[in-house]
């Protein structure tokens, strides 16, 4: 699980965690 989160942990936890919280802002600023 550390090398998929070091590897992905930049684009899987920041877009599955803020995309169901409304994170409208975070997927609209980073597309």
């Amino acid at each position: 699980m550390t090398k998929d989160v070091a590897k992905q942990g930049s684009r899987k936890p920041k877009k599955a965690a803020r995309r169901p919280r409304g994170g409208g802002v975070y997927v609209d600023g980073k597309r």
